[in-house]
C-alpha cells in the first residue's frame, strides 16, 4: 500500500506528438455521469445512459476540479457518460466507453466511480488502455479505511484517496491507495463537496499541469511519479 500524500504530483503517460501553437495538446478524459455546466473547454461528450439520468453536479464539479488553472489552448476534453442520478453504473456501458476512449486515443482519463467487486472483462479493457499509453486514474472510493474499489485498486491505475489539510480522510480508503488528493472542502458555486470523486481529478490535473509546464515527455512524467512513491518505501500489495 502507498500511502503517499501529494504535495506536488508529477507527470503523465502517453503520446506527446500532438501540439497547437508550439504547445502540446493533451487529450483527457472523464468516465462518468452527464454534464451540464459551460467551463472554457469544448467537451467532446458521448453520453450512454439517458439525459434524465444525471448525477446531480458530479460530472460539473469533477470537470471543474480538473480543469482548475489550465489552459483550453492545450488540452481537448472527452466525456463519456455512464453514472445515473442514483450513481448506478451498467457494467455494459462502461465497456462501451472504455472502447470509445480507447479509439480516441488518449493520454489521460479520470474515472470518479468504481465496484465493490473485481470484473474480469473490465480489468482486461482498462490493461488494453494502459498498455496503449493511457494514464488511467480512478477514485478509491468512500469506504473508510478500507481497501479502494475496482478499477482503482488495479496495479496499473492510479487509485487516488482523500486527504485535508490534516491527513487523510475519515471516510477515505487506505489499502491499494497510490496517492491521497484534495478530496475535501472542494468548492463548485458556492456549494462545498467531499469525496475521493473529487480528490481523483485533483491528481489529474496535477499531473497535466506538470506535464506541460515543465515540458516532459509524458513517459518520463509517468516514470517520475513512479519512483517518487517508490522513494517513500511503500508499494501497492
Amino acid at each position: 500500500m502507498v500511502t503517499l500524500i501529494l504535495i506536488l504530483v508529477f507527470g503523465h503517460y502517453g503520446s506527446i506528438n500532438q501540439r497547437r501553437e508550439g504547445k502540446r495538446i493533451i487529450k483527457v478524459g472523464i468516465i462518468d455521469g452527464v454534464s451540464t455546466d459551460h467551463i472554457k473547454f469544448k467537451i467532446k461528450k458521448r453520453s450512454y445512459i439517458s439525459n434524465t439520468q444525471e448525477v446531480d453536479n458530479h460530472a460539473n464539479v469533477v470537470w471543474s476540479v480538473l480543469t482548475d488553472g489550465l489552459e483550453y489552448k492545450n488540452i481537448q476534453c472527452f466525456e463519456y457518460s455512464v453514472i445515473t442520478s442514483d450513481g448506478v453504473i451498467d457494467k455494459r456501458n462502461l465497456i462501451k466507453a472504455l472502447d470509445k476512449a480507447k479509439s480516441d486515443h488518449l493520454n489521460i482519463i479520470n474515472f470518479s466511480g468504481g465496484f465493490y467487486m473485481d470484473d474480469l472483462e473490465i480489468e482486461q479493457k482498462v490493461n488494453g488502455l494502459v498498455k496503449s499509453g493511457v494514464i488511467f486514474i480512478a477514485a478509491a472510493g468512500n469506504t473508510p479505511q478500507g481497501i479502494a474499489d475496482f478499477p482503482a485498486r488495479m496495479n496499473n491505475v492510479i487509485s487516488v484517496g482523500s486527504k485535508n489539510s490534516k491527513g487523510i480522510s475519515n471516510f477515505s480508503p487506505i489499502k491499494k491507495v497510490d496517492i491521497f488528493g484534495k478530496g475535501e472542502e472542494v468548492r463548485y458555486h458556492g456549494e462545498i463537496y467531499k469525496g475521493t470523486s473529487f480528490a481523483a481529478p485533483y491528481i489529474a490535473n496535477k499531473i497535466i499541469a506538470y506535464s506541460l509546464n515543465q515540458d516532459v515527455s509524458i513517459r518520463k512524467a509517468k516514470k517520475e511519479i513512479v519512483d517518487f512513491a517508490n522513494q517513500q518505501g511503500k508499494d501497492k500489495k
